[in-house]
């Protein structure tokens, strides 16, 4: 059956950095070829448009509807996921194309209601999650030693707070809430390792939610990659991708030192990043320029160049990849793999099958891998061989069969997989900073696990309903900012100086006049404590 869906994703071809939106445009064109109208709605960093203004193009077929942003639109300590003039111009396209579906990738720097608006206009709303970034603001899972985190509660320990486009200091536990809220308000959401569905259960979201597929890969376009030989008779084991710490690029460099003089080896460093004069500087400091070439960056629809002079590709990640796409192009060129044992890497790699792996932030683990292809060249040739048979069963075409019978499932209505955490609206313009130390202590205490804090501006009149408790955050708000709430059945925490909401107050309910910061969890002990007697005298408390 003929659909219209509409792709979103924070940056598009031909401009963009990572596999996210080049798998976005992937699926787009091939679903494109079976049929389907498709519509994209893109972020683009464009210096010389307007900020936010909403430009209209061609690519390779497709209609893109591309929106200004800038870098702070993307920042980790900005409000990334919230976006006012990105969600104006999402509305017009849904008003203009009414899709049938909505297939979201990427969001770091748009906005995430866009999955209430698609709802309301009755779509279907997927989301495919390629990072940790639901429900980790770093989206690596990397804390600030560079350790993989563990605790994904502790995000204050990274970033305490971040900031408004108003420039009000909010604290981070509102981003923590507001994302799984919203992710969870999506009809499904796509996962393309198994790694990455564990990382989001164990961050509390509900397994009815996702659906594992695969990133597929146009295997005829990489099987057409014919390999160039070194004239030294070198093997040469290549890089690609942003030279950002968290890749280990530094590693790959570094496992050259444990080679020794051995004049067999090759290195390719492709990509650009902040890391790009760094790692220059560490090859000239070891005067590897002549086993060393940075390509800087390579435009993806040249990247079988790269191919043609690779025997074997590096994966030196130091943050758990989930599916890395130069993995399966590397497969689908017969190419093998050496890759960090971390995330999703281990369900590509096959150690000793299609590649090798080794621990994070080794290089002599690195290195050894290395020898085993300089000492034994013919595994480069068996190990291809092998890593070509891996990809075969995760071709494009299989990927994107899987993605449209997920489009066809029934509708889910919202709150149909239960949450038992309780949802406190809070209301207000602003955060008096009173209100910021309130939450900050609560989130340094791991019983108040069973609460989702969402703040108000950012919620529609029919999510406010779905309040256990209203906290009033703000002194000066008014009684027009509770639009939406259904007063009788909440519960009220109203700080004392705010007389006038105090008396439009249910007096029916229950509420609790706080005077500080200690007060509100007080409060919120004195309300779970109401609920588990309700319980108890079998009564059942609001769940989403």
């Amino acid at each position: 059956m003929r659909k219209t869906i509409l792709f979103c994703s924070n940056f598009y071809p031909p401009n963009f950095v990572g596999g996210a939106e080049l798998i976005a445009h992937q699926q787009a064109r091939e679903l494109s070829l079976r049929g389907h109208e498709i519509i994209v709605f893109a972020g683009v960093v464009d210096g010389s448009a307007e900020r936010y203004s909403m430009s209209e193009d061609d690519y390779e077929g497709l209609t893109v509807y591309r929106v200004a942003l800038t870098s702070a639109d993307y920042a980790t300590e900005g409000l990334n996921f919230i976006n006012a003039a990105v969600s104006h111009h999402f509305r017009n396209v849904l008003a203009r194309h009414q899709p049938d579906v909505v297939h979201m990738h990427n969001m770091v720097g748009m906005s995430l209601d866009c999955v209430d608006h698609a709802r309301e206009y009755g779509a279907k709303t997927i989301i495919t999650l390629h990072d940790h970034w639901g429900f980790c603001l770093k989206n690596t899972l990397l804390d600030s030693a560079d350790e993989i985190c563990t605790d994904y509660s502790r995000c204050a320990e990274c970033l305490p707070s971040f900031a408004t486009q108003l420039g009000d200091s909010l604290p981070i536990r509102l981003r923590r809430d507001h994302l799984f809220y919203q992710l969870g308000r999506a009809d499904a959401l796509v996962c393309p390792s198994v790694y990455l569905v564990k990382a989001y259960l164990r961050a509390g979201f509900p397994l009815a939610k996702f659906r594992l597929v695969r990133n597929g890969i146009d295997i005829d376009r990489f099987a057409s990659v014919r390999k160039t030989t070194d004239r030294l008779g070198r093997v040469r084991f290549t890089f690609i991708g942003y030279l950002g710490p968290h890749k280990g690029v530094s590693v790959f460099v570094d496992a050259l030192r444990y080679l020794g003089d051995h004049q067999a080896v090759f290195l390719n460093i492709v990509g650009d990043g902040e890391l790009y004069q760094e790692i220059e500087a560490q090859v000239h400091k070891h005067r590897l320029e002549d086993r060393v070439r940075l390509w800087g960056k390579v435009d993806n629809d040249e990247i079988e160049k790269v191919y043609e002079e690779t025997d074997v590709y590096v994966m030196p990640s130091i943050w758990p990849e989930n599916a890395p796409v130069t993995i399966t192009e590397a497969f689908a060129s017969s190419t093998p793999v050496i890759g960090s044992r971390v995330g999703g890497v281990p369900e590509w790699v096959r150690d000793g099958y299609n590649g090798f792996l080794f621990e994070r932030r080794d290089p002599i683990g690195l290195a050894n891998s290395m020898k085993r292809f300089i000492e034994e060249p013919a595994l480069i040739g068996e190990l291809g061989a092998h890593a070509r048979e891996t990809i075969e069963a995760v071709a494009l075409e299989q990927q994107v069969g899987k993605i449209a019978r997920i489009y066809e499932e029934p509708a889910r209505a919202v709150g149909d997989s239960p949450s038992f955490a309780y949802k406190v609206l809070c209301i207000g313009q602003r955060w008096h900073a009173d209100c910021r130390d309130a939450l900050r202590r609560i989130d340094e205490r791991p019983r108040y696990g069973g609460y989702r804090f969402l703040w108000g501006e950012w919620l529609t009149r029919e999510q406010r309903r779905e309040a256990d408790v209203v906290w009033i955050v703000d002194p000066a708000a008014t009684a027009e900012e509770l639009s939406g709430v259904d007063l009788p059945s909440i519960k009220w925490l109203v700080p004392r100086e705010a007389e006038t909401l105090r008396e439009s107050a249910p007096r029916d309910g229950w509420s609790e006049v706080y005077e500080g910061p200690r007060d509100v969890g007080a409060a919120l002990d004195a309300f779970r404590r109401t609920q588990s007697a309700d319980c108890e005298g079998g009564l059942t408390p609001r769940t989403p």
